[in-house]
């Protein structure tokens, strides 16, 4: 588990901010992915621009990093029946270009992105295997 601040997860006006962000995004998966995206790959530190310089970049880092970090686990946990539906869900509500996501996912192992740098080797391990069936068989089985 990544160490945060308590304090600042609890009091956090970027924290009550996020938080509302992020429940009108469904389903999880498209929490992993949102969170994933305010990662800046060059840097690791999590910036989110809809936080318009209100909020301590210290304080955004933080508290993005907690998020990503519990939606990722939260995910892992979730039966391979459960990713499976939480990922086609996510393709169904978010993209129009559903089949080409599918191949894109597939081909450039895209979605290793969304694993958290903090994570255990075993999740990673876990993450890149049950996200690898569950798009083989949303793209198998897709009309």
């Amino acid at each position: 588990m990544i160490e945060v601040n308590a304090s600042v997860l609890n009091t956090s006006g970027y924290s009550n901010h996020l938080k509302a962000r992020l429940s009108r995004i469904q389903p999880l998966f498209g929490r992993l992915i949102h969170v994933s995206a305010l990662r800046d790959p060059a840097s690791g530190r999590y910036e989110d621009p809809d936080a318009g310089g209100e909020f301590d970049a210290g304080e955004v880092d933080q508290v993005v990093r907690h998020e990503h970090h519990e939606f990722f686990e939260a995910w892992l946990c979730l039966s391979l029946e459960e990713q499976a539906a939480d990922v086609a869900g996510y393709l169904w509500r978010h993209l129009e270009n559903r089949d080409g996501a599918l191949h894109e996912w597939r081909r450039k192992f895209q979605y290793m992105a969304l694993v958290p740098s903090e994570a255990l080797d075993a999740q990673r391990e876990l993450f890149r295997a049950n996200l690898e069936v569950v798009l083989n068989l949303l793209y198998f089985e897709a009309p």
